[in-house]
């Protein structure tokens, strides 16, 4: 029995206990246990033995396995990888080519095939006919336990009489000398009786009583009366009395004693010893070496060479490894001198078979790890003549030989899936560590593992789980359950059910036992909180449900903590339900409604008791439900004490409300005990819900609670927390009178100093109450004109608190006080603050005020020092998209005032969510068209903002198309004129219907009235105003009006306001007022104002085409007479003008030439 196998013990027992009491548990529950194991093991029915399932492959569970044959630890005599031979006929050409060599170094791994070499080196000596060799393998690891001096020449002579070099009686003296002892002992042994001797050596002393009773006179008196007559028959008896008594003995006696009837009378033996030992001191190395030379000598040269093997040098422990080596130095490397002449002894050459690592922990234990991988390779360096190093041959061949070991092994039984399988977990295993190293012996000692569990597992585990055992065993039994749960290599594809035969293998027990020892102390700490992360990776083993269940069957009572821990677990796994299911939540639901009362409360308790209710059929969540109320009222004041157990309480609380409406019941009073002061602190908790007063009772009523809080307000120690124990008793406030706490609000926020905790809280009562309370309000405006209000702002700003300021600013908004800047602070300052404006906001939605913008109008128009707060506040009202209450009516006449309010970029977002109040578009129809009115439109119809919906935008385009064809002339009129509304807004409104706006009459009438206007017009911009605004007629408006102007302009053609008009008129004029129909009056009257004006030429260089279409039309007088023009224009032009002029004339193809 090696270490640690006391603990091992422990286990085993463990494990049958448990197995026993699974086994007990199914006979006391009618076979539901055997039931739920066969569940477990149920997908092996399909799984044949080879750890895979296949159609024609032998289900070997319940066979008994075939004869297997067991790999032994000893050289092979085929080199399947074919590097060993290599190595060994290197080894047998040196030694034969070079007689002065002592040590060849032979360096390979353990396991890795060194003895394999030295077998194929002897292989090669033998068949080399030149060299008579005789190759002595010595096992240091055989003779571990021998002085190595002595042994060593002990079994080299042994070795030298058994191959007929040399005989034992020629070394039987210097043996004897060696052995350094003779002993000589003498010895004599005394006999003694036992009782039953002493007895029969007792009864012959009395024949000669005997002898005397049977004389003549004795026989004489038989017959007689009295002793006399008797006296004969006693002589008789006394006379074969060691006759009878030892037939007697011999009859009682039993077993060996009957066979050696002399051990009944003689079984002791007193001895006396005399020794006489000669002795000699202890030899010296010199004197071995001697012994070992004239043993060398002893070998003729001519008769053979000698090769010693130390081998399994680094199987021994590393001090026992520094010993050995000392007797090869002394023996081997020393000087021979003169007693061995080379002429007739070939000196010996040394093989020494070793692990390199294993010279390093050689010196490791004299020299220290640090400095032992020099001094081991300087070892070698000064030790070894030549040195070889036995290669690791590639993964390739490992997997042949491991296939070869395994077939050799199992025969018949072997599957060739089995090679790969093994291989791939060895492959995973070398990864796992450089250090690993696979070796012909590692793989062989594997295999014979594997072939032993297979001989007693082969019913029960598949070929696979067993290959993983013997692999990772030292990873197993370190950590069995990290070892399945998280493997090196996950097998799932080859055995749904590798674990349990893991486990099975690990502990001894049936697979179903086993999975199932492992679960449940782990369960056990994951439900307890100690492990968590256990309780995930057990369930994913086989068996989970059944364990756990089993667990709360025997869970009476239960610590609610742990099942709290355990319902958390379960649901965080999101287990499909199902019957087994079901019963686990039925028996945590069990468990915690009738389990120990709480010690405490934590947010486990709260997560765990979420994770029931969601998991509850809503069947049974009323009884539940109601189970658990009776427990948190019952629950001992002191866990809610503290903020963690308040919270954790607060959150049940709420669980079971919400749970209500799936069960389709009400939540049953819950109250709690201890002081009302408790009961406050816990509605009125950080983070409490709303309705936590309404779902929990005080300890007396509701009012009682109301007036101690406002006790509480009144002194500034125990007011910490009112502002939320006061929101909490809110939602119960139609059952509470609030006089007696709004008057100790006003006094504390009237009369207290700035260090009192309550005047925030307090101001925060008064606000909520603004609105609904007259006598409240009326303490509000008192504040505000006394200037207290202000004083508390400046407090607050000053404190950096910003929630208690914004609701004093939100206050002082409401009661219409003065607003001066807080302790000197511009509000454009404060302002800046990101969320100030957004709190102000919270705070007047807080106390109800129903208009907030209509405020905030009036304080910036009367205040613009209050301007920027008035802007921030409007500002978070629009970004909330609740403006409050306004009158629209109002908002339309004067848009303006309202958009002071707000950033330009925030106008069209305003604009965007006043079409939300039911009377706006009705207003908006109904409104005079005016600047404030036409502002509105604009960001309504006329802007293409993202915040103006497409339906919103049609609808105000609509209204104002309607707007602007009920404009009066006179209005159009001056409009034209002046350039001021409405004509900008209906020539956007224009540009935005993409057409014709089709105005109405009332434009035509006024564009019309002022034709003769146009030409003469001393007002800037008139022209263009007044060509833009026909754009906002139909196309027979445009049409009539520009053909009246054609024929102003014809008949004013000589007017220097012609040409540019005609220019801005561009072929829109043309086209529309048909100049092409008057060709010849154009040609007559226009072109020569054209020809005179450098711009005019242009332009008629710009048609050619349209001056060609006048030309054809006219008659050949006006023709000549437009020809002789450009001739005397011509003559009389500068050389640019020249140049214009006979582009002209190209351009109209007249004819002729202009010189």
């Amino acid at each position: 029995m090696q270490c640690g196998e006391g603990n091992g013990l422990a286990i085993a027992f463990s494990v049958h206990l448990l197995g026993a009491f699974i086994i007990d548990l199914n006979s006391r529950s009618g076979g539901n246990a055997a039931a739920r194991l066969h569940e477990i093991e149920a997908p092996r029915a399909g799984m044949n033995r080879y750890g895979a399932t296949g159609r024609g492959m032998t289900n070997s569970y319940g066979e008994e396995p075939s004869k297997l044959q067991f790999i032994r630890d000893q050289a092979a005599t085929e080199d399947f990888f074919g590097s060993h031979d290599r190595v060994a006929r290197a080894i047998a050409s040196v030694i034969a080519n070079n007689k002065d060599l002592k040590v060849i170094g032979l360096l390979g791994r353990w396991g890795s095939g060194k003895s394999t070499v030295v077998a194929h080196v002897q292989k090669h000596l033998a068949a080399d006919q030149r060299l008579k060799s005789h190759v002595f393998c010595y096992d240091a690891w055989l003779h571990q336990s021998d002085p190595p001096r002595r042994s060593f020449l002990e079994t080299l002579i042994a070795f030298l009489i058994a191959n007929n070099l040399t005989t034992e009686k020629r070394w039987k003296a210097d043996l004897d000398i060696l052995n350094r002892q003779v002993e000589y002992t003498e010895t004599r042994s005394t006999p003694t009786l036992t009782i039953a001797g002493r007895i029969f050596l007792f009864s012959f002393a009395l024949i000669p009583l005997g002898m005397q009773l049977i004389d003549h006179d004795w026989f004489q008196e038989l017959g007689k009366a009295g002793f006399r007559g008797k006296a004969f028959y006693l002589g008789l008896l006394l006379l074969f009395a060691p006759a009878l008594i030892g037939g007697v003995l011999a009859l009682c006696a039993k077993g060996k004693d009957r066979e050696n009837l002399w051990a009944l009378f003689v079984n002791r033996q007193s001895q006396h010893q005399r020794n006489r030992t000669t002795r000699t001191p202890d030899p010296t190395t010199i004197e071995f070496q001697k012994l070992f030379r004239k043993v060398i000598s002893a070998v003729p040269a001519d008769t053979c060479q000698l090769i010693f093997v130390i081998d399994n040098l680094d199987r021994l422990h590393e001090a026992e490894a520094v010993e050995m080596w000392g007797t090869i130095r002394s023996f081997f490397l020393g000087s021979h001198g003169d007693e061995l002449d080379p002429t007739r002894v070939n000196l010996p050459v040394v093989i020494l078979p070793i692990d390199q690592d294993a010279i390093t922990r050689m010196y490791a234990v004299e020299h220290g790890e640090a400095v032992a991988p020099k001094l081991a390779r300087s070892f070698m360096d000064k030790t070894f003549d030549l040195t070889f190093h036995v290669a690791s041959p590639p993964l390739s061949d490992w997997n042949r030989y491991l296939r070869d070991r395994l077939l050799a092994v199992f025969n018949e039984q072997f599957d060739e899936r089995w090679a790969f399988q093994m291989g791939r977990l060895y492959g995973r295993w070398r990864e796992a560590d450089p250090a690993n190293e696979i070796t012909p012996r590692a793989l062989n000692v594997t295999v014979n593992e594997a072939a032993t569990l297979w001989l007693q597992w082969s019913r029960e585990v598949t070929f696979v789980a067993i290959a993983y055992f013997v692999i990772f065993r030292d990873a197993i039994a370190k950590n069995v359950e990290q070892a399945v749960m998280e493997p090196a290599i996950d097998l799932s594809d080859l055995d749904p059910n590798w674990r349990s035969g893991v486990a099975a293998l690990h502990y001894g027990v049936p697979p179903e036992v086993a999975i199932q020892i492992l679960m449940e102390p782990r369960l056990l700490d994951a439900m307890s909180g100690r492990s968590p992360d256990q309780f995930k990776r057990q369930a994913a083993l086989p068996g989970f449900k059944e364990v756990l269940q089993r667990i709360l069957d025997k869970a009476h009572p239960m610590d609610p903590k742990a099942a709290a821990q355990t319902a958390v677990l379960l649901d965080e796994l999101g287990i499909e339900s199902d019957p087994s299911t079901e019963s686990i939540w039925a028996a945590l639901r069990a468990r915690i409604a009738a389990g120990r009362p709480w010690e405490d409360l934590a947010s486990v308790d709260a997560d765990g008791l979420q994770a029931m209710l969601a998991n509850c059929p809503s069947a049974r969540l009323a009884p539940f439900i109601d189970q658990m109320a009776q427990k948190l009222s019952s629950a001992d004041d002191s866990m809610i004490t503290g903020e963690d157990g308040r919270r954790a309480f607060l959150r049940m609380t709420q669980a079971l409300n919400e749970a209500t409406e799936r069960g389709q019941c009400n939540l049953p009073s819950i109250a709690i005990r201890g002081t009302v002061e408790n009961y406050l602190n816990l509605v009125g908790a950080v983070g409490a819900p709303p309705n936590a007063a309404k779902l929990i009772d005080p300890p007396g009523s509701i009012q009682f609670a109301a007036n101690k809080l406002a006790e509480l307000l009144k002194v500034s120690k125990t007011a910490v927390g009112a502002g939320r124990k006061f929101e909490a008793l809110m939602v119960r406030r139609d059952e509470i009178d609030w006089s007696s706490f709004l008057a100790a609000a006003y006094e504390v926020a009237n009369g207290q100093p700035a260090t009192h905790v309550g005047i925030a809280p307090a101001l925060h009562a008064l606000g909520r109450f603004y609105q609904t309370d007259d006598a409240t309000k009326e303490s509000v405006k008192t504040l505000s004109q006394n200037g207290m209000l202000t004083g508390r702002m400046n407090e607050f700003q000053s404190n950096r608190n910003d929630g208690p300021l914004a609701e004093a600013i939100a206050l002082l908004i409401m009661s219409g006080g003065d607003m001066p800047p807080p302790n000197g602070i511009s509000w454009s300052t404060i302002a800046e603050v990101p969320s100030f404006g957004n709190d102000v906001r919270n705070a007047l939605l807080l106390f109800g005020e129903e208009a907030p913008l209509l405020r905030l109008v009036y304080i910036a128009a009367n205040n613009d020092n209050v301007s920027p707060l008035c802007r921030a506040v409007a500002t978070a009202y629009l970004r909330s998209s609740n403006l409050g209450r306004l009158a629209v009516r109002a908002v339309i006449s004067g848009v303006d005032t309202y958009l002071t309010l707000f950033e330009v970029d925030d106008h069209a977002r305003f604009a965007a969510q006043l079409p939300n109040y039911p009377n706006f578009w009705d207003e908006l129809r109904t409104a005079q068209l005016n600047e404030s009115s036409l502002r509105l439109f604009s960001l309504l119809a006329l802007s293409d903002e993202p915040a103006i919906s497409g339906a919103v935008r049609k609808s105000a385009r609509a209204i104002l198309l309607t707007h602007l064809r009920a404009t009066s002339q006179e209005t159009w009129l001056s409009s034209i004129q002046t350039g001021d509304e409405p004509l900008p807004s209906a020539q956007a409104f224009a540009d935005g219907t993409k057409g014709s706006a089709n105005i109405g009459i009332s434009l035509f009438n006024a564009l019309n009235s002022q034709i003769d206007s146009m030409v003469g017009d001393s007002l800037p911009g008139y022209a263009a105003r007044w060509f833009a605004a026909t754009r906002l007629l139909a196309n027979s408006h445009i049409k009539t009006l520009f053909k009246n102007l054609r024929d102003y302009i014809l008949a004013h053609a000589h007017s220097a306001s012609v040409v540019p008009l005609l220019i801005l008129g561009s072929d829109q004029l043309l086209d529309a007022g048909e100049f092409a129909k008057q060709g010849d009056r154009c040609v007559r009257l226009l072109l020569p104002s054209f020809l005179d004006d450098l711009k005019g030429r242009e332009w008629l260089q710009g048609r050619p085409e349209r001056v060609a279409a006048w030309l054809n039309s006219s008659g050949q007088d006006s023709r000549a007479v437009f020809a002789d023009q450009l001739r005397q224009r011509w003559s009389q032009a500068d050389d640019n003008s020249k140049a214009s002029i006979q582009s002209l004339w190209d351009a109209c193809n007249l004819e002729g030439h202009l010189d």
